[in-house]
């Protein structure tokens, strides 16, 4: 009898204890939140950084605020797909509650995002939905501020495949823009190649109205190549040109013979518009 009460004992104290374990569990799974959502875009990261470092440069960048934006939809997003293209298409005078303007024009010259197509670099999945995270540098708010007054803008995302295009005769193409029969709209791009044979040396360029070439990944060009055949051939230097809309290869060769050009380039399988308007974003 003793035992019995006592295994009876024990179960009531687990039945007592099990639903606070289940609520401590289901706190702690709770997470917060920035600012609610707006338009399908959500505030992802808020960072103010003020820094005094011992023999930095008078320029350096030691006083921000880092802004992220999460572009959150339901993609129909395949493994063929490749880093998405991000364009912010207006961004609106982002100041705090002091009047203080954080997107001076320096900052928004850095932020590629508004400057055209962008290849993004991070996603973010939670859920049924995931998308692109980007990130941004503004001005620091002001000491004595509390909110954001305003995050406002629109912007267009888009999941893209990798097109294969060849064009195997080099001297039709040569001081032209490209167009190709198995991209429609190649031409509207403006991707303009020539090439030179000189003292034993080719050399190649590519330009686009944009700064395409690395680091900036700004633009529909993922990459282009040189081929003998069906094998790239590797570049002796490479450099850029006009701020990175140009990008020039030589290569060491006697001629043009077997040579074809080879572009990579990137087509919308799926593109989403967002606008968004974030109201009394309190800062950290």
């Amino acid at each position: 009898m003793p035992r019995t009460l006592s295994l009876a004992l024990i179960c009531c104290g687990l039945i007592a204890i099990c639903p606070s374990l289940i609520d401590e569990t289901a706190r702690a799974q709770e997470t917060t939140r920035i600012a609610p959502a707006s338009g399908g875009v959500e505030i992802d990261r808020l960072q103010i950084v003020r820094l005094k470092v011992l023999g930095a440069v008078k320029r350096a960048d030691l006083t921000n605020m880092q802004l992220d934006l999460w572009f959150a939809a339901d993609w129909k997003k395949t493994d063929d797909d490749v880093r998405p293209l991000i364009h912010l298409q207006s961004l609106d005078a982002i100041e705090d509650d002091t009047g203080r303007l954080l997107s001076t024009e320096n900052r928004l010259k850095e932020i590629s995002y508004l400057q055209g197509e962008t290849r993004g670099t991070h996603w973010k999945g939670s859920g049924e939905t995931s998308g692109p995270a980007i990130t941004m540098l503004l001005d620091a708010p002001g000491r004595g501020a509390a909110k954001i007054k305003s995050i406002k803008g629109k912007g267009q995302v888009s999941l893209t495949k990798p097109v294969n295009l060849t064009f195997e005769n080099l001297a039709d193409i040569n001081g032209k823009d490209l167009d190709h029969p198995d991209m429609k709209g190649l031409a509207a791009m403006k991707f303009r190649f020539s090439i030179t044979e000189k003292d034993g040396n080719v050399t190649a360029k590519l330009s686009a109205p944009v700064q395409f070439a690395s680091p900036w990944n700004q633009g529909r060009l993922f990459r282009w190549d040189l081929m003998n055949g069906k094998r790239t051939i590797d570049p002796s230097s490479e450099g850029r040109t006009g701020k990175g809309t140009t990008e020039e290869k030589t290569y060491r060769r006697q001629s043009l013979k077997g040579l074809s050009l080879r572009l990579v380039v990137l087509e919308a399988t799926e593109t989403k518009d967002f606008s968004f308007d974030f109201k009394d974003v309190e800062l950290p």
